[in-house]
C-alpha cells in the first residue's frame, strides 16, 4: 500500500498558490489547502482571497481550511511597521511577515494538527541540501525576474527542511499557462503589487 506524503499548501487565492496547488496534486501528495485570516477587508490576504482559494479547493476536491491569523499578524506586521518607522528605519514587512507569521506557524499547524511533515507554497525560490555544507540552502528562483528568495532569506533550518516551492523552476509564463491548462478559476486573476496591509491599514 503506498501512502501519500501529506502537504499543507499556503493558498492566498492567486494564481501561483493555486497552481502550486495543483502541481502537488499532480505529483500525488496528499494536498491540504491553507489560508491564514491575516486582517479584514478586501485582498489576497482578506475575504477575497479566503474566498478564491475556497472556490480553488473545491475545484481541486480537497480540504480547506482557515486560521486565524489576525492577533499575530497584527503584532508581527503591523506594529513592528508602525514601530519601525517611528523609530527612523525601513522595516522590512514581507520577510518579517514569512518568518514570524506564515512559515512558522504553519508548519507548527500542519504538524499539529495534519500529523504533515510538509508545507508549501507559490513563492519563487528553491531549496537544496548541501551534502558538503551538511544543512540546507535557500536558493533563488531560475527566473530571476520574479525570484522571491529575498523575501525568505531568514527561513531556519528547521523550516526549510520541511518547505516545498514548487514553483521555483519555472517562470511567471509558465504558471499562467499552467493555470490555463488545469481551468483554475485563478488563471487570469492579476499579480498582488502592494503591500497587502496598505487598503486596511492605509492611513496609519
Amino acid at each position: 500500500m503506498v501512502v501519500m506524503q501529506k502537504v499543507i499548501v499556503g493558498l492566498s487565492g492567486g494564481v501561483d498558490s493555486s497552481v502550486a496547488a495543483a502541481v502537488l496534486c499532480d505529483q500525488g501528495y496528499d494536498v491540504i489547502g491553507l489560508t491564514l485570516w491575516l486582517m479584514k477587508g478586501k485582498g489576497q490576504c482578506c475575504s477575497e482571497g479566503m474566498i478564491d482559494a475556497a472556490a480553488l479547493c473545491q475545484q481541486l476536491e480537497i480540504p480547506h481550511h482557515i486560521v486565524d491569523s489576525r492577533e499575530v499578524f497584527t503584532k508581527e506586521i503591523i506594529d513592528y511597521l508602525v514601530n519601525g518607522y517611528q523609530a527612523g528605519i525601513t522595516p522590512s514587512p514581507c520577510s518579517q511577515c514569512n518568518k514570524a507569521v506564515k512559515f512558522g506557524p504553519m508548519l507548527e499547524y500542519a504538524q499539529s494538527q495534519h500529523n504533515a511533515q510538509l508545507v508549501a507554497t507559490g513563492h519563487y525560490a528553491r531549496v537544496s541540501y548541501s551534502e558538503r555544507l551538511g544543512r540546507y540552502q535557500l536558493l533563488r528562483a531560475l527566473d530571476r525576474n520574479k525570484d522571491q528568495s529575498y523575501f525568505l532569506y531568514d527561513l531556519n533550518q528547521e523550516i526549510l527542511s520541511h518547505v516545498l516551492f514548487p514553483l521555483g523552476n519555472q517562470n511567471k509564463e509558465q504558471t499562467r499557462l499552467m493555470a490555463a491548462q488545469y481551468n483554475l478559476q485563478t488563471a487570469d486573476k492579476p499579480d498582488s503589487q502592494d503591500l497587502c496591509l496598505i487598503e486596511t491599514h492605509g492611513s496609519m
